[in-house]
This record gives structure tokens, C-alpha cells and sequence, in this order.
């Protein structure tokens, strides 16, 4: 399997759709500069944050192998 479709796995289970992307980058970028999660923000930066560092975590165990 490769990467595109272990990430696509992963997040079968979320709404296909994200609606404010202001928040979703938002909670990506967070994630990738290492910051704290932010609690009571947008859904939608919830799932930035949380799709940036599964995939990072994806990404590290797969090197680890």
C-alpha cells in the first residue's frame, strides 16, 4: 500500500469536506512548526492539525522499519 492510500484509509471515516479553510491550514501549519494544539478552535483546524501530524507519524514509522 502506498502512502496516498494509507492516508486515504485513514481518513475514510471523516466528512469528505472541509469547510472553513482558513482553520484547516491553520491547524496544519500549527502541527508542522511543532506548536501546541489550540482547543475550542474550529472543527476544521482540528482536522489540519490532526491530518498533518498522523501523516507525519505515518511517515516517521514507516522510516523506522
Amino acid at each position: 500500500m502506498n502512502i496516498h492510500q494509507q492516508f486515504d484509509h485513514v481518513f475514510s471515516d471523516e466528512q469528505p469536506y472541509v469547510t472553513n479553510l482558513t482553520a484547516y491550514f491553520q491547524g496544519e501549519r500549527d502541527a508542522i512548526n511543532g506548536e501546541v494544539h489550540q482547543r475550542g478552535k474550529h472543527p476544521d483546524y482540528d482536522r489540519g492539525y490532526g491530518a498533518r501530524y498522523e501523516l507525519e507519524q505515518v511517515l516517521t514509522a514507516r522510516t523506522s522499519l
